[in-house]
């Protein structure tokens, strides 16, 4: 009764979907990690979740498709305005809503839960907007999105590249109605670590939206609608910085065989971190995205889509010089991972994180912060600025 390592699992769901007698379920381990657990009077042992896992199965990407790499970012600033990058996913979106198609797409709940939607309306694009520093619910979505390709629908599936390989292995063959975009993925904490956070640290707060890379980024930004709870930036955020370091991932994250430049989506997008600028054919000081072009079909999506962005074409070497998960998984950082996994189990979330180096960053950082906004800091300063510049 074992679908695969539960080291290495994704909680991707394909085996969930793929049950047709429901007898799979998503139950938390020790450490807060969604694993599949098969109830066994209701299993008929057909082997298909065993058979779909992607731990279990091999990817290869077109052998005869050059992947092709551009910098890129929408026209279209207002609509790209909280968006996490240049806002190409936004774009990919609107195009396929306006042609009659639907998007699955990660978004938060009024609970602060993130979980894979299907989106029909414009409206709606809003929720999938910007970073989620948190794995994804796929719940049935994989179902869902199915139902649409059978009866024609244009899909265009958004997810972490372990999501879009066990939706591709869930559906067992192409469908020409289908793009897939998968994301260039650092690693994603399971649930369960957000919830206790949030109720840990905000335990008295009424929200109901969370952004890591909105308008202002790389801010932990919790909101009631439009009011701002709090707002703090990455550094003396303790959940933030424990996922930028690499500390909280699903233990499969590090080990993750989706990791490199042989993607498994259409179109891979992310960050173009370190471009050089003073290359570009269009000067740009906003963000700018990172698009692959994994396969034929990607690149027909694309070309009917490129009217909505700027961009020009960029070497592989250079996106991925400073984008590493092209390369390689993300590293644990050592011993806060070994001291963090021992902890968890009795100290949860954030008990296990304050016994970590990064723990005592953050704190210290908080200190700086303080003491610079003190009034013996602040006078300190006026008084340089007054007498020391004549």
């Amino acid at each position: 009764m074992k679908i695969c390592d539960k080291d290495l699992c994704y909680g991707c769901k394909a085996c969930q979907n793929i049950c047709s007698k429901n007898a799979v379920s998503f139950e938390s381990d020790i450490y807060g990690k969604a694993i599949p657990v098969i109830d066994p009077e209701k299993c008929i042992d057909c082997g298909l979740c065993k058979k779909i896992c992607p731990v279990n199965t091999n990817f290869i990407n077109q052998p005869d498709f050059k992947q092709l790499c551009y910098a890129a970012y929408a026209k279209d600033t207002i609509s790209s305005k909280n968006c996490a990058s240049g806002g190409i996913s936004n774009a990919f979106c609107k195009y396929i809503l306006e042609n009659n198609g639907v998007v699955f797409g990660a978004a938060f709940d009024e609970n602060i839960n993130l979980k894979h939607i299907m989106v029909r309306d414009k409206a709606d694009l809003e929720k999938l907007k910007g970073s989620k520093y948190v794995y994804s619910d796929i719940a049935f979505t994989f179902r869902q999105a199915k139902d649409m390709l059978d009866k024609g629908v244009n899909v265009l599936f958004t997810g972490t590249p372990c999501q879009i390989a066990g939706f591709n292995n869930f559906l067992q063959k192409p469908y020409p109605n289908l793009i897939t975009v998968d994301l260039i993925c650092h690693g994603a904490p399971p649930a369960s670590y957000l919830s206790e956070y949030l109720n840990k640290q905000y335990p008295d707060k009424n929200y109901n939206n969370l952004t890591f890379r909105g308008e202002k980024d790389f801010y932990f930004e919790l909101k009631y609608f439009s009011d701002i709870i709090s707002q703090e930036p990455a550094k003396y955020d303790i959940y933030f910085s424990a996922f930028l370091s690499g500390l909280s991932y699903r233990d499969n994250c590090y080990t993750c065989k989706f990791a490199s430049r042989n993607r498994i989506s259409d179109i891979t997008i992310g960050d173009f971190w370190g471009i050089d600028r003073s290359t570009l054919k269009k000067p740009y000081k906003g963000k700018i995205s990172v698009v692959l072009i994994n396969t034929q079909k990607g690149k027909a999506f694309f070309d009917n889509t490129r009217h909505l962005f700027y961009y020009e074409a960029r070497s592989i070497a250079e996106a991925a010089k400073n984008n590493e998960q092209l390369e390689h998984p993300s590293n644990p950082p050592e011993p806060d991972r070994d001291i963090f996994l021992k902890n968890y189990p009795d100290k949860g979330f954030l008990g296990a994180v304050s016994l970590t180096k990064i723990y005592k960053n953050v704190k210290h950082n908080q200190k700086i912060r303080k003491l610079k906004s003190s009034f013996p800091y602040t006078m300190l300063k006026k008084y340089k600025k007054k007498f020391l510049s004549k």
